[in-house]
């Protein structure tokens, strides 16, 4: 007899479904939207729109995909809930929602925690999109575990009076890391929402089973409740057994905007925070990121800091001690070695350059590394796992060394909670030089932060200390430039320029050395090219590019036809060249937020300039010499017979300026653009 498998119930009546494939007995498939099942026939619009009769005695199987609805809504008439029959009332014409590109109706994140470690996070949101740039919002995805059941509960799209819902084809579960072997363990689920257009609303929502969580796979969950477009209701809560320590922690809430409550349930508490009506924020230039300045919550499971540095060190142990991989790389990267500075080194080296970096977060693979042995023989490896090698080959040494779980300055201070899940990165702390090691990247040096590390809060795992990564001093950051510019009586200029880089910036210039010579060539004469747009690059030397042992040196000649401005036959006017200063970042005239800075800095310039024979100087800038807080300018011009020097230094030493300060910033910053727009005129 012949049999057609469905994978739904199929009656002998008539009846509407959502289709994707008919697979026919010969082998074929027919893709496209099944519209109906007769009990002799199947009807299915083709991909083509045309629709195809298809006889059931040809059929081998019919797949039924499912719209991801929820029972009984199948008209705006039937939406229960009220928070969303509510936001969908709001008049979003009004001028209060006149620059937003969208309006949150509804932001709820909801868990529960199992006595015995399983837990359960449901994540609600419903949008209304109110410019064309937040479309996209219909287009999601979240990240979860390989192993954890991952569902998306319902997703639709409410336009005018109708509902569309999410389709099952319109869901696609990948593999982000699958070119990754070692690090294959998360999964994201990514769907897109239909016929999304200005003025819909998006409404879903998606569910996490977690087996378990321990030290290991840690429970900790933090929320910044403000976003730029307004939130009409957003709220976070958790249920948990009395048996589980659960630690909280509000923030930034001087204005009690975040309402917290807890309540006692049999067996279980209920914390609850709340947000109502954010009206959102304007964007500011170099504002703090949205967890230093804006009401956020954090809370988890506290593990007790003793048993975390109790098992954290005891699992490290373990993956040292009989590792056998390491004493065979250390004989042969610190062969002839003695010098413990020069161990160091060696061993940092071989972890930059030989390891690959690979951005896997911890959250999404482990917070405990894998074994030395197998980290060598991949030969890539993520943050977690770099800075492992590099404190395993250190103890393996005999060097005195700390392994410390981080948090970068931008994500806020650490909470009180012994909980891995709140560190985004790791380092290795060297006691006895008292310096932190960020070894990640090939490009920088031993003694190099990078910028977006300096100023993290980290937990020392042998000490169970907190403490900071400290900000780099100025002259580690920016460069230092000295030129020479020869300018002649037609007001053509040959210029030699000697720039020495530091921090972040010897990094982008080290990662040159990974181009051939003629993507340097090209590097080069764009680098030239902002400089003047007539300019013509004649030569161009690189230093110490291939080397992490000194900084970065660029040498670079280029010509500029016409780069003085000839008045009569008497003056030639001019500036200087790559000393054109912006005010843009001071334009407003008062801030709402501070202005952050991910580094300290320091940028330096000597130019000389030899004037045609004949010409003496005429005028000449102000020279400035000016202040505020730890940011400093000098901007000062002397001459001789025959020459014109310029000295000027930029250095900032500060982590941010408050509101209350940004008016005597703004003169300086303001002061130095307005200088730097003046003409030198020389004369015959």
């Amino acid at each position: 007899m012949n049999r057609i498998i469905f994978t739904i119930l199929l009656t002998f009546f008539s009846f509407i479904v959502s289709a994707d494939t008919v697979t026919l007995k010969n082998g074929d498939e027919i893709y496209g939207k099944i519209t109906k099942i007769s009990k002799k026939s199947v009807y299915l619009i083709d991909h083509s729109n045309k629709l195809q009769k298809l006889d059931k005695k040809n059929l081998l199987k019919v797949s039924l995909l499912n719209d991801l609805s929820i029972p009984g809504e199948k008209s705006i008439s039937d939406i229960k809930d009220k928070d969303l029959i509510a936001g969908m009332k709001i008049d979003t014409s009004s001028p209060e929602f006149l620059s937003a590109g969208k309006l949150f109706l509804i932001s709820d994140i909801s868990l529960n925690l199992k006595s015995d470690g399983r837990y359960k996070y449901d994540i609600h949101k419903a949008i209304k999109i109110l410019k064309e740039r937040s479309r996209d919002e219909a287009n999601s995805s979240f990240f979860y575990k390989k192993g954890d059941k991952a569902v998306i509960n319902f997703g639709r799209t409410i336009n005018d009076k109708n509902i569309y819902y999410l389709n099952e084809e319109s869901v696609q579960d990948e593999s982000p890391y699958f070119m990754l072997k070692a690090y294959d363990a998360t999964m994201s689920k990514k769907f897109a929402l239909p016929k999304v257009k200005i003025g819909s609303i998006i409404d879903y929502s998606f569910s996490v089973n977690k087996k378990k969580n321990d030290i290991f796979d840690p429970l900790f969950i933090s929320y910044t409740f403000v976003d730029k477009d307004p939130v009409i209701k957003s709220d976070v809560r958790m249920k948990y057994a009395d048996d589980t320590h659960i630690s909280y922690f509000i923030r930034n809430n001087e204005k009690n905007k975040i309402k917290f409550t807890k309540k006692r349930l049999e067996n279980n508490s209920m914390i609850d925070f709340s947000l109502k009506n954010s009206k959102g924020y304007e964007e500011e230039t170099n504002m703090p990121p949205a967890p230093l300045i804006f009401p956020s919550v954090a809370f988890g499971v506290d593990y007790g800091i003793k048993n975390v540095l109790s098992k954290v060190n005891n699992k490290f142990n373990a993956l040292i001690r009989n590792d056998k991989s390491i004493d065979l790389k250390l004989a042969e990267i610190c062969k002839n070695i003695s010098d413990t500075n020069n161990k160091i080194k060696a061993i940092y080296n071989y972890v930059v350059k030989q390891i690959t970096l690979q951005p896997v977060p911890m959250e999404h693979y482990s917070y405990i590394p894998k074994t030395p042995e197998e980290i060598i023989k991949n030969s890539y490896a993520n943050m977690l796992d770099k800075s492992f090698l590099f404190y395993a080959m250190l103890k393996k040494s005999g060097i005195n060394a700390h392994f410390c779980y981080a948090r970068s300055r931008r994500e806020g201070p650490l909470y009180k909670i012994a909980n891995l899940g709140q560190f985004s990165f790791t380092c290795v702390y060297l006691p006895d030089e008292n310096k932190y090691i960020v070894p990640f990247f090939k490009d920088y040096a031993l003694d190099e932060i990078p910028s977006s590390y300096q100023g993290a809060y980290i937990l020392d795992m042998i000490t169970g200390k907190f403490d900071n990564i400290p900000m780099l001093d100025p002259e580690k950051e920016g460069h230092s430039e000295k030129t020479k510019l020869k300018l002649n009586k037609n007001g053509d200029i040959i210029v030699e320029s000697r720039i020495e880089y530091f921090g972040d910036s010897a990094a982008e210039y080290r990662a040159l050395n990974d181009l051939n010579p003629m993507q340097i060539r090209k590097k080069m004469e764009q680098m030239v090219a902002t400089i003047h747009p007539n300019a013509k690059m004649i030569s161009y030397k690189l230093e110490n590019i291939d080397t992490l042992d000194a900084h970065p040196i660029v040498t670079i000649k280029y010509s500029v036809k016409k780069f003085a401005v000839t008045g009569g036959d008497k003056y030639l006017v001019f500036r200087l060249p790559k000393t054109l200063y912006s005010s843009v970042s001071v334009s407003k005239p008062s801030r709402t937020y501070p202005i952050y800075f991910d580094s300290k800095v320091r940028y330096l310039q000597d130019i000389k300039v030899k004037l045609p024979d004949g010409y003496k100087v005429y005028y000449l800038p102000k020279s400035i010499h000016e202040s505020f807080k730890n940011v400093s300018v000098t901007m000062d011009f002397k001459s001789g017979n025959d020459y014109i020097e310029y000295l000027q230094k930029y250095s900032s030493g500060v982590e941010s300026i408050s509101p209350d300060e940004y008016s005597e910033y703004k003169k300086l910053i303001e002061k130095r653009a307005q200088l730097s727009r003046e003409w030198l005129v020389i004369t015959k």
